[in-house]
């Protein structure tokens, strides 16, 4: 029998591929006979880099760029297909857990640094650039970047933040970065949310970066008058609002393409024909929710397993989705460490590393079984 290992990370815990080291021990402590393939998956966000490079076999490059708060902090791009391709991961320029809680503010944080990754993979002789750009600490509509790119803001001076974008009173595009209208940019969205609006950026992502009420509104005010100088740029295009906007940036400095994260992710990890033959597709992340069912790494594994009649199931450290719910992507169960040891988010966070080999070994045997 041949199972396909296909987790993102358990944000806070473990990344993919400890997840998948632990669930494959977890069944190999039951089931030592069953073959495993390992196939550590992202949607844009965390681990984008390292698992895409490992699978396409090429390299990383560590570099120095400005961070959410405009402190230097290290990021690494990974270059593949004889470095013709770079791969950027925003969230190791601009991530929120690279703010402490109580300095969360996304008035005050920037893009910048990812303009600066992108303009080391031009350097470096890219021609397509590939940025996955989950978890961000910005709300800036993708200014900072193009700042570093060579975007002029007027009345604005630099870094460009959230809290400056209602001050810009005109944009100079004459100095953006030459090279950039010969490269190819995909981006690796995580949402499919707009950039304005009550399900858009500001209102919806903000305050998990750290906005109280005023300043949601204020950032909405100051997107939208971003948007009003780019009328030609589109503020529906499902995930337009992802990474504080930056999506949208992207789009209108640099004409990239969108594209769902994980889908972007398991073409170039090669998902299709790791699952040839398999019987049986795991997956899963630290917290399966609603918000997983909008295109997250999981439901994105379960649609192309179901598509070659492989069955599916989910691990995940926590979930508040119904059988009906996730049953409508062909998820045959969901099991997670907090309902099925009845313990708390943080114990199960600290305690993932264990628990989720436990998890592994009491239900998995069940769905081997009924295979066999």
């Amino acid at each position: 029998m041949k199972i396909v290992l296909a987790f993102d990370s358990f944000k806070g815990s473990l990344d993919a591929p400890a997840v998948v080291a632990a669930v494959a021990k977890g069944i190999k402590r039951v089931s030592p006979e069953i073959e495993m393939i390992p196939c550590p998956v992202a949607d844009g966000g965390e681990g984008t880099v390292s698992i895409v490079t490992e699978a396409a076999k090429g390299h990383t490059v560590t570099t120095a760029v400005h961070g959410p708060l405009n402190e230097y902090v290290t990021a690494q791009l990974g270059l593949i297909n004889q470095a013709k391709t770079a791969i950027i991961e925003a969230a190791q320029a601009i991530g929120l857990p690279l703010i402490e809680r109580e300095k969360r503010d996304p008035t005050l944080t920037t893009s910048y640094g990812v303009g600066e990754l992108i303009r080391n993979a031009l350097d470096m002789g890219a021609g397509q650039i590939i940025i996955g750009i989950g978890g961000s600490a910005t709300t800036d509509g993708g200014t900072g970047m193009a700042q570093a790119l060579g975007v002029h803001f007027e009345s604005c001076d630099s870094p460009m933040t959230g809290g400056k974008l209602a001050n810009i009173a005109s944009i100079d595009l004459s100095a953006l970065d030459k090279r950039i209208k010969n490269t190819s940019f995909q981006v690796a969205v995580d949402v499919s949310n707009p950039l304005l609006g009550p399900s858009g950026a500001a209102r919806i992502f903000s305050p998990q970066k750290g906005a109280t009420p005023a300043q949601v509104e204020l950032l909405e005010n100051g997107l939208r008058h971003l948007a009003s100088l780019f009328p030609q740029v589109s503020t529906e295009t499902a995930g337009s609002g992802a990474a504080g906007g930056l999506g949208w940036g992207l789009v209108a400095f640099l004409n990239a393409e969108l594209k769902s994260g994980i889908d972007l992710i398991l073409d170039l990890v090669g998902f299709e024909n790791l699952i040839q033959g398999a019987d049986l597709v795991i997956t899963g992340e630290g917290s399966f929710d609603r918000q997983s069912l909008q295109g997250k790494a999981p439901i994105g594994v379960a649609k192309r397993a179901v598509a070659m009649n492989i069955p599916v199931v989910v691990l995940a450290g926590d979930h508040n989705v119904s059988p009906e719910e996730y049953g409508q992507y062909g998820i045959i169960n969901c099991y997670s460490i907090c309902k099925y040891f009845n313990i708390s988010v943080e114990e199960s966070i600290t305690k993932a590393p264990v628990l989720l080999k436990d998890l592994a070994a009491s239900v998995i045997p069940q769905f081997i079984q009924s295979e066999l």
